[in-house]
């Protein structure tokens, strides 16, 4: 149901316990784990609620979902690609280049890697107008 997945992924506000501090060894190790536990699933939350949203034609979930996603990881790229989908989709084609422009340069200056072919072909169907979303089956992300 996109509109539940819209409403979890609003409710996602950050780091758990960001500013709460014990110091003790034993909280510190569970408190680490639960963070990692939460983050992976609003990984998972934001992709899929971009992934359902970007396919049902919902603009406006879709760049926040898809834009949350980005920031929780600028250097993934297949969820930078999730994102130019979304904003050649809703935004237009001169602003999904215009990104991957952005994120040409984030990949070359941090990680000095050029893109991924995935990134290439995307760019290049963006760019004849024929981009199709590249978004799996959402059954599949749901029991990954």
């Amino acid at each position: 149901d996109i509109g539940a997945l819209e409403q979890d992924a609003m409710l996602s506000t950050g780091q758990f316990l960001k500013s709460f501090n014990v110091r003790t060894e034993a909280f510190g190790d569970w408190l680490r784990g639960e963070r990692a536990r939460l983050s992976g699933l609003a990984e998972r939350l934001f992709e899929l609620t971009a992934q359902s949203a970007l396919q049902a034609g919902d603009g406006p979930c879709a760049l926040i979902a898809a834009e949350k996603l980005v920031a929780l990881d600028p250097l993934r790229e297949d969820w930078q690609r999730l994102l130019i989908q979304v904003y050649a989709k809703f935004r237009g084609r001169h602003r999904a280049l215009a990104h991957a422009r952005e994120v040409f340069a984030l990949l070359k200056r941090d990680l000095d890697v050029a893109p991924e072919p995935e990134t290439i072909a995307l760019l290049a169907q963006i760019r004849q107008g024929t981009a199709t979303p590249l978004v799996p089956d959402t059954a599949t992300l749901l029991t990954a």
